[in-house]
């Protein structure tokens, strides 16, 4: 038997982002690796405002979003926000991840996250190791 040991190599995870529960639930029981994270918002619905390329106005865009969806009955004020708070951390966390995979459909729901992942990610700088596996059918059916 071998060991092997690397040294000065951090133990990097890869970050899996998904368009909700759904998918995120199915990723995890397949038994992907990695931080799976479902990516939870109908943009399509509801007020947006733009998002600055330093972030400084991300609060405000989850403020607008969770006041959007708690107003509709969706869930409670403050568990809505922490739920956008704890999903951009990830995203400004991003260069604790070796790999980022987004796991999208091709319906406009999903269409409309992934260019907001994109962006935010471009805003960030991150260019190199980020994924996209997408097919022609929804992911509950691959």
């Amino acid at each position: 038997m071998f060991l092997l040991i690397a040294v000065g190599v951090k133990n990097m995870v890869d970050l899996i982002l998904t368009n909700g529960d759904s998918a995120s639930d199915l990723l995890m029981r397949a038994g992907k690796d990695g931080q799976v994270a479902p990516w939870r918002d109908s943009l399509h619905e509801g007020p947006l405002s733009a998002l600055s390329m330093d972030g400084s106005d991300y609060d405000h865009f989850q403020t607008i979003r969770s006041h959007y969806w708690s107003d509709r009955g969706v869930g409670d004020l403050d568990s809505l926000k922490a739920s956008y708070v704890a999903r951009d951390k990830l995203i400004a966390n991003h260069e604790h991840y070796d790999r980022i995979e987004l796991w999208f459909e091709h319906d406009l729901y999903d269409q409309l996250q992934l260019i907001e992942i994109l962006t935010r990610l471009y805003h960030l700088g991150r260019f190199e190791n980020v994924y996209l596996v997408q097919a022609e059918t929804y992911l509950g059916m691959q």
